[in-house]
């Protein structure tokens, strides 16, 4: 990561977006994805336990399920907590500061993609 901030500072100039860093452009899209998707991949193992547990063993209170129902929910802080790291941890290549889920940096504006700004809808 410090060897692609030094490239980024000594190129600032070629530096158009996010992508032009493909480890970052890489942690930018997982970023993405963990944002939109991070409740359902988190919570879906444990609905699944419970549509299980009732519809299979409806009359089971084994330790196993609880220790697997526990098991489920933290799963789901996992994931909730490595989109929040991901959310802090994503820097701006151009400025430094935190990236943000935006389009663009909030500080100095470097776009996630080439001509994220300039998209037109033709009929």
């Amino acid at each position: 990561m410090l060897r692609q901030l030094s490239w980024a500072s000594m190129n600032q100039s070629r530096l158009q977006s996010l992508d032009d860093i493909p480890d970052v452009a890489r942690r930018a899209e997982r970023q993405k994805f963990l944002n939109r998707w991070y409740k359902p991949v988190a919570i879906a193992p444990f609905f699944v336990l419970l549509v299980l547990d009732e519809f299979f063993f409806p009359q089971s209170r084994s330790p196993l399920l609880l220790a697997v129902a526990f098991l489920t929910l933290g799963w789901g802080g996992a994931v909730a907590a490595y989109a929040l790291f991901l959310l802090l941890s994503l820097r701006c290549p151009r400025c430094g500061a935190r990236y943000g889920l935006g389009d663009k940096c909030k500080h100095c504006e470097l776009p996630r993609h080439p001509n994220s700004g300039d998209q037109l809808v033709t009929l």
